[in-house]
C-alpha cells in the first residue's frame, strides 16, 4: 500500500521532548533552547513561549487534551510544576530527594506524570526506598492536591513507570519498565474512593498495552517480538503473530489500530506492515511516498538491507498517525514529523 503525506513540519531546532495529547489532536514540542511550541491537528503552530526552567532540568512533562496545561518533573525528581499556556506557572511542589541521584534514571522523587483524558485529573507516580516501594497518586486539576493513592512494593526494583489510558478514562495501565531486569503491566482503576492496583501475569516482559479505541481489547509485543491479542478486562489471549522474517526483523511493540480487523505495526527495521486480526497474518507493506525504504549497509556483517525510514508510527486522529524521519539517514539534519493516512488506510471503526 502506497500512501501520500496529508501534512509535514520540519523544525528548525533539536527537539528534548514531544509530547502527544491523548485522544486529542494536539501536541507540543520543547526545544533544547526551552522553546515550547503547541502544534494544532494540522502541525500548525497555535502558540510558542520559553519556559522559565532550563530544558537540561526537565526529566518528563505532559500535556492536557485541550493543551493548555504541562506537567513537568524536573530537578532529579524533586519538582513537580505545572503550567499554563504561555507559561504561567499555576502550581509547583518540591520535595527532598538524595543529593547523588542521577539525572537520567530517578530512584527516588516523582518519576512520571499523565493528564486522564479528560483532563480532570493528573495522574503521578512516586517513588521512595531506592524504587522498590512506589505510590500513584491522583490529583484534582482544581486544587493540585493528592486526592487518592495506590502504593505498589516494586520487585523489579528499578523501574521506570508509565501511565497508558484505557478509552473509557476509568481504568490506566502502568508499565513498569527495568530493562534487562524485566518488565509488567498494572491496571489503576479508580472509583472515586480509592484505587485498584491489579498486577496482570500474562504482560510480564511486554511492551505497553495498546487499547482498541471502542475498549475491548488491546495488544502487546512480547519480549520475542510475538504480536498478541488480547480481550479487555478478563485478558484473554484472542491469536500471536509471529515475526514471518526469522531473524532478519521482528515487531518493535509500536502498533496502531486501523480498523477492527486490522493493525499497523512497526518493525525493529523500521518497516510497516498490515496485520490481519482475525488470521493474525501479515498482509501487506506499508509505504508512504518520499519516505520509503532505503538500502543500509551493516559493515560489520558485511551486507546491505532496506531500513524503513519513518519510525515510531502512532495515532494522530481518527483516521491519521504520526511518524518521525529515522535518524539513521541524515543525523545531522533536524527532525521531521510526518502525517499519513486517511481513507486508504483506515477503516470505520465500530465497539468490540
Amino acid at each position: 500500500m502506497l500512501l501520500i503525506p496529508d501534512c509535514e513540519r520540519q523544525f528548525d531546532c533539536n527537539m528534548r521532548f514531544f509530547r502527544k495529547a491523548s485522544h486529542a489532536q494536539r501536541a507540543i514540542v520543547i526545544s533544547d533552547e526551552g522553546i515550547v511550541t503547541l502544534l494544532d491537528g494540522d502541525l500548525r503552530a497555535e502558540y510558542e513561549y520559553k519556559l522559565q526552567y532550563s530544558p537540561q532540568s526537565i526529566y518528563t512533562c505532559t500535556i492536557s487534551p485541550k493543551g493548555d496545561l504541562l506537567a513537568i518533573v524536573l530537578d532529579k525528581g524533586s519538582h513537580l510544576a505545572i503550567l499554563k499556556a504561555q507559561g504561567e506557572l499555576i502550581f509547583e511542589e518540591k520535595i527532598s530527594v538524595p543529593v547523588e541521584q542521577d539525572d537520567f534514571w530517578i530512584e527516588e522523587g516523582f518519576q512520571s506524570c499523565f493528564f486522564d483524558l479528560d483532563g480532570l485529573r493528573l495522574w503521578c507516580a512516586r517513588k521512595y526506598d531506592e524504587g522498590y516501594s512506589v505510590e500513584f497518586q491522583i490529583r484534582d486539576t482544581a486544587s493540585w492536591q493528592v486526592q487518592r493513592y495506590a502504593s505498589l512494593d516494586n520487585s523489579l526494583g528499578s523501574s521506570q513507570f508509565s501511565f497508558y489510558p484505557h478509552p473509557e478514562n476509568e481504568i490506566v495501565a502502568v508499565w513498569a519498565a527495568a530493562g534487562q531486569d524485566g518488565q509488567q503491566v498494572y491496571w489503576l482503576y479508580d472509583n472515586g474512593n480509592r484505587i485498584h492496583l491489579v498486577e496482570i501475569p500474562c504482560l510480564k516482559d511486554t511492551n505497553p498495552p495498546v487499547f482498541h479505541p471502542g475498549g475491548g481489547e488491546f495488544l502487546v509485543v512480547d519480549l520475542m517480538g510475538t504480536l498478541k491479542r488480547y480481550t479487555f478486562p478478563d485478558c484473554h489471549l484472542l491469536g500471536t503473530c509471529s515475526s514471518p522474517w526469522f531473524e532478519e526483523d521482528y515487531f518493535n511493540g509500536t502498533v496502531c489500530y486501523v480498523s477492527d480487523d486490522k493493525v499497523l505495526a512497526n518493525t525493529e527495521e523500521g518497516r510497516m506492515y498490515l496485520v490481519d486480526l482475525e488470521t493474525m497474518v501479515v498482509t501487506e507493506e506499508v509505504i508512504v511516498r518520499g519516505y520509503e525504504p532505503r538500502p543500509v549497509e551493516l559493515k560489520s556483517l558485511g551486507n546491505t538491507f532496506l531500513c524503513g525510514v519513518l519510525e515510531s508510527t502512532q495515532p494522530w486522529n481518527r483516521d491519521r498517525v504520526f511518524s518521525f524521519i529515522n535518524g539513521i539517514f541524515s543525523p545531522e539534519d533536524l527532525p521531521k514529523l510526518i502525517i499519513f493516512g486517511g481513507s486508504e488506510l483506515f477503516c470505520a471503526k465500530s465497539s468490540i
